[in-house]
């Protein structure tokens, strides 16, 4: 989340993003680790409660981190 957090900021700076579309950008590059990580690791068979345990860990990261760049921003 954070490298994906410095990644939208490079992205705005690059197209020069302001207002609406800046806030976007930030808050989509720093979500949490997609939803699909539990599906491929079901479907290559690999350790599944790993991946579970990532994608529940960073949702509730998302839930404080997202609501504070709301404010910020």
């Amino acid at each position: 989340m954070g490298i994906g957090f410095f990644m939208g900021l490079i992205y705005i700076g690059v197209f020069r993003l302001q207002g609406l579309e800046m806030v976007v950008a930030l808050i989509a590059s720093s979500a949490p680790a997609g939803y699909n990580t539990l599906t491929f690791a079901s479907l290559e068979n690999l350790d599944k409660e790993f991946a579970a345990t990532l994608v529940s860990f960073t949702i509730l990261i998302g839930m404080v981190l997202v609501p504070i760049l709301m404010m910020l921003l």
